[in-house]
């Protein structure tokens, strides 16, 4: 996490993920090797391994977390 972030509550950020500048909203997941810059990311969202997230379109249009993604 770098710079002006806000985490929301029950997040899970993976190994070498870099989040610049960005709002996470509440129970999002976010994989490994991931990059979230310059966004705001709606509650309950995964990210999958490698992406990235850098225009707000994108993160809009995320899926959204399974409960297998949450018990992980």
């Amino acid at each position: 996490m770098h710079g002006p972030c806000t985490l929301g509550d029950n997040c899970f950020i993976g190994f070498s993920s870099v989040v610049f500048n960005a709002t996470l909203g509440d129970d999002c997941v976010i994989l490994h090797m991931v990059l979230v810059k310059d966004v705001k990311i709606p509650p309950l969202r995964l990210i999958g391994d490698g992406a990235v997230v850098n225009k707000q379109g994108i993160a809009d249009r995320l899926g959204e977390v399974t409960v297998g993604d949450s018990d992980f």
